[in-house]
Formats: C-alpha cells, structure tokens, sequence
C-alpha cells in the first residue's frame, strides 16, 4: 500500500505537539503500529518518538504531526482517526477505526474480518 488515509483530531494533535515540545528531541514523530494481544486479538500501540523510519513504515502529516505508521501495521490503520477523549472518570487517545470489525468493551483491542486471533473474551468482547 503506498498512500495511507489516517488522520488526528484537533485535540490529540494538540496533545502530541505538547507532548513533543516538552521532550524537546530532534525530528519527533507520533509512531503508531498494531500488535497482537488484548481482549479481541489485536491492540494499538502508540507513543511519541525520534529518527528515522524503517524502510517499511509509511510516514503521513495531519493537522501539524508527523505521524509514522509501522509497515506491518498499515492494512489495519487504513482509514482511522487519532482522537482524544475525556469521558467522566476515563480519559485518553482512541483510535476510530473503520477496519476493525469487533473490539472489546474498552476499546483498545479489536479483531478485523477474516483473520481469527486468541482471546480471553472479557472487558466487554462484543
């Protein structure tokens, strides 16, 4: 896949140029990638970080970041949305994502069609 359609809201963006100033590193980049685990069999990864990117990862700017996407993980992010939420007592980033098909209750896993993972089915799987 050489274009990838993944964007970030206003306030995530906010938060992450933040995040970056206040680590002050050269060529800081919000890495985003996908790996096996959690309720649903999938989980996202995220955490902001500096340098290069490997020859595989796929490098996208949205409303002021740089965001770079593991190669790996890019046929699963195809299409989300980087958002930041606040919610009563629970607050933080959540990926909007049109490719997953099922996810557990907290939104941090989720499984996509035609690919079957091992699961513990708890924190509301559905």
């Amino acid at each position: 896949m050489s274009t990838l359609n993944i964007t970030i809201t206003d306030k995530a963006a906010e938060l992450v140029k933040n995040t970056m100033a206040e680590i002050e590193t050269e060529d800081p980049h919000l890495f985003i990638y996908v790996a096996g685990g959690g309720c649903s069999g999938l989980q996202y990864g995220m955490a902001v970080s500096e340098g290069e990117p490997e020859i595989d990862d796929v490098v996208v700017y949205d409303n002021g970041v740089k965001i770079v996407v593991d190669g790996k993980s890019v046929k699963y992010l195809d299409g989300a949305v980087i958002n930041y939420k606040e919610d009563g007592l629970m607050s933080g980033f959540k990926i909007d994502n049109p490719n997953a098909e099922k996810s557990c209750g907290c939104g941090s896993s989720f499984s996509v069609e035609g690919e079957t993972y091992d699961s513990c089915g708890g924190c509301g799987y559905k």
